[in-house]
């Protein structure tokens, strides 16, 4: 190699270990492999590959979308280039520009127009006016002392019912602490399995008598067997619905399909027995089971029921024996009381 062209390091090469760590020939052996090695990196050369890479034709050119693109562009261009020539007549000429129209349309003088809708909004500003001045005057029904003497009475009224209501409640709950008030009415249902008379246990119910007498009174009929012999003795629950509710109560042909009623003519409800207050609020619920009247069969919710609430009348709950309920829903389909 020339003096010229001869590669100087910088920094020099200098051996990689220290003195007495290798022997001589195998430092010297390093050290010139190293310096080949920097000697080789120093003289390389870079390689370019401008290699074109492989190009499909038939994926980027489709002659048929090309000339669709083509048609495109050039509608686009006539139509920019006619609405340029339509504002530059507007800047030359000068003229009204409608923003909110495609096409431009001379509406002439909108003067008048305008004059009617201030003059509707002057009228409407003047009958506002006068209804507020209307109000200073002793005789308008809007006046304070009008409206005053108007509230007075309802207020008074509305005072007077509330001190009844609340003297009412106090006696209430006096005749409750001092025993006067009159038990709610209980019945029973004593559970077994059909098949194999496997007794289940007793279910006791308490009866809301004070808020749904007819109802209490014919569950009572048929618990007694008083109506013509009819009794929920040996009735099933015919129809069991798991984690909803149960029915029974069909004292005639034990099926569901047949019921009785101790009320002629098919009593049914009025509206203020619905909206009594009593909601299926929790398991245990007995309600009625028609829809709009009284009759034998009834409702047992295993859990609270909201959407039942407005179709079906609340008249007692199970105050002991739930267990026996579960025990008998989810293993049979029919269970004798």
């Amino acid at each position: 190699m020339d003096e010229k062209n001869k590669t100087v390091f910088d920094p020099p090469i200098k051996p990689r270990y220290l003195p007495g760590e290798v022997k001589p020939n195998a430092l010297i052996k390093d050290f010139k492999s190293y310096k080949k090695h920097r000697l080789k990196v120093a003289n390389a050369k870079a390689k370019v590959d401008n290699k074109a890479p492989k190009f499909d034709l038939d994926v980027y050119y489709n002659k048929e979308k090309l000339i669709v693109d083509i048609e495109v562009i050039k509608r686009n261009y006539k139509e920019v280039f006619e609405v340029t020539k339509k504002l530059n007549k507007i800047a030359v000429k000068g003229g009204k520009v409608d923003c909110w129209n495609f096409e431009y349309k001379d509406r002439g003088d909108l003067r008048p127009y305008q004059k009617s809708i201030a003059k509707q909004i002057e009228v409407n500003n003047k009958r506002l006016y006068n209804n507020l001045e209307a109000l200073k005057e002793k005789k308008s029904e809007f006046h304070p002392r009008v409206m005053y003497k108007r509230w007075k009475p309802l207020k008074e009224a509305i005072i007077d019912k509330q001190s009844h209501l609340a003297a009412g409640a106090a006696a209430a709950v006096r005749r409750g602490a001092e025993g006067d008030s009159e038990p709610r009415p209980r019945c029973f249902f004593d559970l077994e399995l059909e098949h194999g008379n496997v007794p289940l246990g007793r279910v006791v119910f308490e009866l809301y008598a004070d808020y749904a007498p007819l109802a209490c009174a014919s569950f009572i009929a048929f618990c007694q067997g008083s109506h013509r012999g009819l009794s929920y003795r040996g009735s099933p629950f015919h129809r069991i619905v798991s984690d909803y509710w149960c029915q029974g109560g069909d004292v005639t042909k034990f099926s569901g399909v047949g019921w009785a009623s101790i009320y002629p003519n098919d009593r049914i409800f009025e509206p203020e027995e619905l909206s009594s207050g009593l909601r299926h609020t929790r398991p245990g619920v007995l309600s009625t089971s028609a829809a709009d009247g009284f009759d034998s069969r009834f409702n047992l919710t295993f859990r609270p029921l909201k959407t039942v609430d407005d179709r079906c009348l609340v008249f007692g709950k199970v105050v002991k024996g739930m267990h026996s309920v579960y025990k008998a829903s989810p293993s049979c389909s029919n269970c004798s009381r």
